[in-house]
């Protein structure tokens, strides 16, 4: 989300807070904000809100095995092994 945004990732923050507490009932507001608090001592705090908000999603909503149908893409899977054949490559350039 935060690489389709304009304004910084806290802009992110209202709709994930929207979304995740309002619409789907994943967590309580209080529980977004000590995720929140929880992230400001680490770097990236938005990355790691929205993990906090993942898990919790994941946890109280089981029923969405989205990566397992991932997984059986054929197309999607071919296309990340190439990217990370890629980015390997471009590790081992710069290590040398």
């Amino acid at each position: 989300m935060a690489v389709v945004t304009f304004g910084g990732a806290y802009s992110v923050l209202a709709y994930v807070a929207q979304q995740a507490v309002t619409t789907y009932n994943w967590l309580s507001p209080r529980e977004l904000l000590n995720g929140l608090w929880m992230a400001e001592t680490t770097p990236g705090p938005l990355i790691m809100v929205l993990q906090f908000v993942g898990l919790l999603g994941a946890y109280r909503n089981p029923g969405a095995p989205f990566i397992e149908r991932m997984c059986g893409n054929v197309a999607l899977t071919g296309a990340l092994s190439e990217i990370t054949a890629a980015v390997v490559g471009v590790f081992l350039n710069l290590a040398s």
